[in-house]
């Protein structure tokens, strides 16, 4: 009967994570990276024209989510430019990692063990939003995952191939996204600890191998690659800082870790199963616990930023311990302090998973407008080969049609950062500087507040408005 209830929630996990595909909401930054995917299958060559004038990004894009971005062309190619084909990427790593960690856990626990897991992992809030959108979080986690598996047999096998698979599997978690070297750091530490010298370092010589073409890429454009770090406040905020920064992020985890729902339907029950472990279990898959807790510290320490979706690395331990405590407190229920401990955790859990559901449902019917549609009611009002500054989801399917200059771009060269506002005349200079012949401005958006009552300063003429938007057109154009 167990076994058919972890089934239904795996079922009811992967259904609702398919069903929500086409309806959940676009994230900022997938049009970005999705330009650089677009240029990288067209060009040859990774760029962003929308973010031209920083570091001659227009040219090259040399710091970027590498294997992200080389996939997400691919997949371009093959089914042409628009948001799903770039959201198959993370679909795709999703779905098998889902399925590779449920025949994981169906090894180390009993049977059912691995649905039960499998479904958690599909409901978990973090995972099913970040599982569709095009970013590296995804990817990474996956990676680090089946790093982790390798790293465990070969020390049970002694198999220095298993080691060299299980480095460049870190190597992919870091070629995904910087904050993959704590994946690196961990199996190398991990083999530290363990006393296997010469596997550490086939663990670093594998992941040296899998980052080998993007570490020929930056010695080939070094100039550009310290650039696009240091001349770029965004990246260099995230590389930069004191000594004591890093301490700093370490101690500070928890606001992480306990950051949100989406993140605290998952790190309560983890605590409370961690309150279960004894010395023996500790002992008995000491492998386990090791590798997880350090990349645990390594994600404290380099991770500065504390958004919740860095904690998705660490789900597979989280959900892992959440499923070993469910049937460590279900067993030996004639004593009554364990029958009061099954109540507080299995009621916890479940408490959790319904949130989880809650979070999940809500995400699927987030989303508006679809990104493309928008796109075309404002390209029906410009005139194609038009130069363009929009929003960045102008480029769903608009990208092949107008050269586009990103709002946002605008917004960044003002102040130095997404946050300060200015006024409407520097606004529409800048617009100007870069020769602009259409303005597109969402209304609503508290960070463009200061054009609510423009008319376009008189470089600009408003052409078009509604309730959503507003288009201005450079006024020497206008006959």
């Amino acid at each position: 009967m167990t076994k058919w209830i972890y089934c239904s929630l795996c079922i009811l996990g992967a259904g609702l994570f398919l069903y929500s595909i086409p309806k959940h909401k676009i994230n900022t930054d997938e049009p970005w990276l999705g330009e650089q995917a677009y240029y990288r299958a067209t060009d040859g060559t990774a760029r962003s024209p929308m973010f031209r004038g920083i570091a001659d990004g227009e040219k090259r894009v040399v710091v970027q989510h590498k294997l992200l971005v080389e996939i997400g062309a691919l997949s371009v190619w093959l089914f042409g430019w628009g948001l799903i084909p770039l959201r198959i990427v993370p679909i795709s790593f999703a779905l098998v990692f889902a399925v590779i960690y449920g025949l994981y856990m169906n090894r180390r626990g009993p049977p059912g063990y691995g649905w039960l897991a499998a479904g958690l992992l599909l409901l978990a809030p973090l995972y099913f939003q970040w599982g569709k959108i095009y970013r590296p979080e995804i990817m990474v986690a996956a990676f680090a995952f089946c790093s982790f598996v390798l790293l465990e047999f070969s020390c049970r096998k002694d198999s220095l191939t298993q080691v060299m698979l299980s480095g460049f599997l870190a190597g992919g978690a870091m070629y995904s996204h910087y904050n993959g070297v704590t994946v690196v750091a961990a199996g190398f530490v991990t083999y530290l600890f363990l006393r296997r010298f010469r596997m550490s370092l086939l663990f670093i010589l594998g992941a040296v191998i899998a980052l080998s073409p993007y570490l020929y890429e930056i010695f080939n454009n070094w100039d550009l690659f310290y650039r696009q770090i240091f001349e770029n406040p965004m990246v260099a905020s995230k590389v930069s800082g004191k000594w004591y920064t890093w301490l700093l992020s370490l101690v500070t985890e928890h606001k992480r870790l306990f950051r949100s729902p989406e993140i605290l339907v998952m790190t309560v029950p983890f605590v409370l199963a961690m309150i279960t472990v004894s010395k023996k279990q500790l002992t008995e898959k000491r492998i386990w616990y090791l590798f997880w807790f350090t990349l645990m510290f390594f994600t404290a320490l380099v991770v500065k930023s504390k958004l919740a979706r860095y904690a998705l690395v660490l789900h597979p331990f989280f959900i892992s311990e959440i499923v070993r405590a469910s049937g460590q407190v279900s067993s030996n229920l004639a004593n009554i302090k364990r029958r009061i401990s099954y109540k507080i955790f299995i009621g916890t859990v479940s408490i959790c998973v319904l949130i989880s559901l809650a979070i999940d449902i809500r995400d699927t019917n987030q989303r508006s407008d679809d990104p493309e549609l928008v796109s075309n009611r404002w390209a029906q009002k410009i005139p194609i080969k038009s130069k363009v500054i929009a929003p960045m989801i102008f480029v769903f399917n608009e990208i092949s049609n107008y050269d586009i200059i990103a709002l946002d771009n605008i917004r960044f060269l003002m102040s130095g950062n997404f946050t300060d506002t200015v006024n409407a005349r520097r606004f529409f200079e800048l617009c100007e500087g870069f020769e602009a012949e259409f303005v597109i401005v969402p209304t609503g958006i508290r960070s463009f507040s200061y054009l609510a009552n423009s008319n376009g300063e008189n470089m600009y003429q408003i052409v078009f408005f509604d309730k959503k938007s507003r288009i201005y057109q450079r006024k020497y154009h206008i006959n």
